[in-house]
């Protein structure tokens, strides 16, 4: 049985304004963080001629753009259920972070297919430029402003269980990992000498394989969710300890997990002494989805089916 009567009004422990209003708040910091570096990152790139840093560049413009899909689809989540839409709207935040593993999968492959035509012009015998030392010190200022914005964005996003805003995080940590490489690339091909000047597009190159990977997992998580993926074993472990503490709840079975969006559903069978009345069954299964809901936070989806016991 589902509950849906008139309880008391359990504590929220973060309310869906807050909520939007956190994820928003860290949201616009990125966006502002992601064009002024873009700006910075291609102007250097083109002025110091590094290949490496041009592409960096284009990856922060797609973290811009990743910036407006999360912002759209976590206004989108907020809206409650209603008739077209029982469990609410949740998974256009996964839709959110399905729209930011194709972007950095793209970033990805036009990165790594520009770096690969830098590199074999020069086996090819075209010489290649010399990075600017001003490509080096935007690279040097992305790395310290993108770890930055991935360790706050990260936080913000686990503490209101967000996979888009989380998505978004690991796209600010791909940014920081990316401009490693690209670092490493125009030091390289600037301090080397011409022979080495293919340093720059290898490390385009490697920051396409790092973005990819990424862009992989980002895609694996939300298409898990969007195909109804069941949840972490240790989210049933949990239920299971849970039921275990309520007084009359016994031999909790069929324990069925998923994720709508930012919310945990849970469906399970549990039985009650046969004797007890009808009434009585109901305020234990009542006191079970509280318990759950305290657990799992307030907008888990709690059905729960009472059998006598054996």
């Amino acid at each position: 049985m589902n509950a849906k009567d008139n309880r008391p009004a359990r504590s929220a422990r973060i309310t869906d304004p807050d909520r939007t209003r956190r994820a928003t708040g860290v949201t616009v910091i990125g966006s502002v963080v992601n064009i002024l570096l873009a700006m910075l990152k291609l102007s250097a790139g083109l002025l110091g001629s590094s290949a490496a840093m041009v592409a960096d560049a284009m990856h922060s413009l797609s973290d811009f753009g990743t910036d407006l899909v999360v912002l759209v689809t976590m206004r989108i989540a907020r809206a409650p259920a209603d008739s077209s839409h029982h469990y609410g709207h949740g998974k256009f935040e996964t839709l959110g972070a399905l729209a930011i593993g194709l972007a950095l999968a793209l970033a990805a492959g036009g990165m790594g297919l520009s770096s690969t035509r830098s590199i074999i012009s020069f086996y090819r015998g075209v010489p290649l430029a010399r990075p600017g030392m001003i490509a080096l010190a935007a690279a040097a200022l992305s790395i310290a402003a993108k770890e930055l914005m991935f360790r706050l964005t990260r936080r913000v996003a686990r503490s209101i269980a967000s996979p888009a805003l989380e998505a978004n995080g690991w796209h600010h940590r791909s940014d920081a990992l990316s401009s490693v490489g690209a670092f490493a690339g125009i030091g390289g091909a600037a301090l080397l000498g011409p022979a080495f000047r293919v340093l720059d597009p290898a490390a385009g190159l490697v920051i396409s394989a790092i973005v990819f990977r990424v862009a992989f997992r980002i895609l694996r998580d939300a298409l898990g969710e969007l195909t109804e993926a069941a949840g972490d074993p240790a989210v049933r472990e949990q239920v299971i300890g849970i039921a275990h503490g309520v007084a009359g709840i016994s031999d909790p079975h069929r324990i069925r997990t998923r994720r709508v969006g930012p919310y945990s559903v849970i469906d399970l069978h549990a039985r009650v002494d046969g004797g007890i009345t009808l009434r009585d069954a109901h305020a234990l299964s009542h006191t079970l989805e509280d318990a759950l809901v305290d657990a799992f936070g307030e907008g888990t989806i709690v059905t729960i089916h009472i059998e006598p016991e054996l």
